[in-house]
């Protein structure tokens, strides 16, 4: 599971919690994220996910100016 980076701040992890924290990700998203930045505060960890962006294709309506009535302004 090399392919995500991840970056720790506040403190220091064991390699098997970075493991876990992967694991974590690719078990609630379905897929490795390319970072996760962990901010340790004590006993608690703040975790946060960074995916590649996909490009969204857009389909939009497509329409004419058929679909203006001119007769209602005549």
């Amino acid at each position: 599971m090399d392919a995500c980076i991840v970056n720790v701040t506040g403190g220091e992890l064991p390699p098997e919690e970075i493991e876990a924290y992967k694991r974590r990700a690719l078990d609630l998203y379905g897929r490795m994220p390319r970072q996760i930045d962990v901010r340790v505060d004590g006993d608690e960890v703040d975790l946060r996910y960074h995916f590649t962006y996909r490009p969204v294709v857009y389909r939009g309506i497509r329409s004419t100016l058929e679909v203006f009535d001119d007769d209602l302004y005549d």
